[in-house]
């Protein structure tokens, strides 16, 4: 009886002791081209999803963070989540296309170069003029 509740005591121990990957070591699983139903039973469902409709197709962005404890309080937020706690998964027509942590800033600098090229596309074009000057007077007033 006292082995059998030792052999019990130990498996519990162990099991408490086991860690659920992180998504770090899940994402060194995923491949570019995989599917979504592929990336889904890799990393489960997604936090959040977003979708992009572009000139070359549609992109979706999957992503996904671990919450974080400080003292008594748990965090559900992927501010909070800290660098490699936090994953993005792009698709481009369905397919991974990319993935990495969700605050990648290439994403805010394409989209303000877009908003860029959309803003000059539409301002008129500028006249302008130069004058030379020789001294304090215009060339052109000798």
């Amino acid at each position: 009886m006292k082995k059998l509740v030792c052999l019990f005591a130990m498996a519990i121990f162990m099991c408490g002791c086991a860690t659920c990957p992180t998504l770090g070591e899940k994402s060194t699983m995923l491949k570019v081209g995989m599917s979504k139903q592929e990336v889904k039973n890799i990393l489960g469902a997604p936090k959040t999803t977003s979708v992009q409709k572009l000139d070359d197709g549609i992109q979706e962005k999957w992503a996904y963070w671990t919450k974080k404890m400080i003292g008594y309080v748990v965090f559900d937020d992927p501010n909070m989540a800290g660098s490699g706690n936090r994953l993005t998964v792009t698709f481009k027509n369905d397919v991974v296309q990319s993935w990495g942590d969700q605050l990648d800033y290439s994403d805010m600098i394409d989209k303000s170069t877009q908003n860029m090229r959309e803003v000059m596309k539409n301002m008129p074009p500028v006249k302008v003029e130069q004058t030379v000057y020789q001294g304090d007077k215009p060339a052109s007033q000798k």
